[in-house]
């Protein structure tokens, strides 16, 4: 008799798309509260976005250009 204990470990949603001029990505600010990064290549511009449970809405956290926040 064979058997095995397996702990089943947690899955986190850590993995990058590319997709055209985009690329997605996700973290975390708090434990509570998830943030998706939306990397514009064209547009040199990066969005994160949150969701807001109250309003059942994806709200805009911050937005930066990369062309700008990278310059010599």
């Amino acid at each position: 008799l064979i058997s095995s204990y397996v702990t089943p470990r947690p899955t986190y949603a850590d993995t990058s798309v590319k997709d055209g001029d985009y690329i997605m990505g996700t973290g975390a600010w708090s434990t509570a509260t998830d943030l998706v990064y939306v990397l514009d290549i064209a547009a040199q511009r990066i969005n994160v976005y949150t969701t807001n449970i109250n309003t059942n809405s994806v709200e805009l956290v911050a937005t930066t250009d990369l062309e700008r926040a990278f310059a010599r």
